[in-house]
C-alpha cells in the first residue's frame, strides 16, 4: 500500500479536460439497456422452447428495467441487469390444426437472482382447460427453463 507521503502517482486523481478514465482505474458504468433489449428481441424468438407441440417465443413485446456494465480498476467487469421481459408465445399440438397463443412474462430477471427465483406469468389467449395445460407445460419444460437461465 502506498504511503501518503510517497505520493504514488497511481493514487492521485487528476482533473482531465477530456474526462477520460485512464486505464479504467475508477468506477465506470455504461448503460447497455438498448443493446440488451435488441439482443433479447433477436435471440429469444430463435430458441426452440419445447420439443413437443412446437412451442416457441413468437415475439418479445416489452423489455423494461435497467442493464449496464460496470468496470473497476481496468479489468474487473460486471454485468448488472434487472429486467421485466414480456413475450408472446405460440404452440401447435401434434395432430391438431389449431394454433395456441399467449403471453409469457418474466417479472424479475435480474443479475442478483438465482435461476429458481425467477417469477413466470404464463397466460393463454384461450381460457379453460387449454390455459391450464399450457401453463403446466411451460413451467415443466426443462428445455425452455434452461434457456432462460
Amino acid at each position: 500500500m502506498a504511503k501518503w507521503e510517497e505520493r504514488d502517482p497511481r493514487w492521485l486523481v487528476q482533473e482531465r479536460q477530456d474526462g477520460k478514465n485512464v486505464n479504467g482505474w475508477h468506477w465506470e458504468e455504461r448503460n447497455r439497456f438498448e443493446w440488451c433489449k435488441q439482443k433479447l428481441q433477436e435471440l429469444l424468438p430463435a430458441i426452440p422452447a419445447a420439443h413437443t407441440g412446437n412451442l416457441c417465443i413468437a415475439q418479445v413485446t416489452d423489455v423494461v428495467g435497467d442493464a449496464m456494465t460496470s468496470t473497476r480498476k481496468g479489468n474487473k467487469k460486471l454485468a448488472i441487469y434487472d429486467l421485466k421481459v414480456t413475450m408472446h408465445w405460440q404452440a401447435q399440438a401434434e395432430g391438431d390444426t389449431e394454433q395456441y397463443k399467449g403471453t409469457l412474462q418474466v417479472d424479475d430477471f435480474a443479475s442478483h437472482c438465482e435461476p429458481d427465483e425467477y417469477v413466470f406469468t404464463v397466460t393463454a389467449d384461450m381460457v379453460g382447460e387449454v390455459d391450464k395445460r399450457v401453463n403446466a407445460t411451460v413451467h415443466a419444460c426443462p428445455t425452455f427453463r434452461c434457456y432462460l437461465y
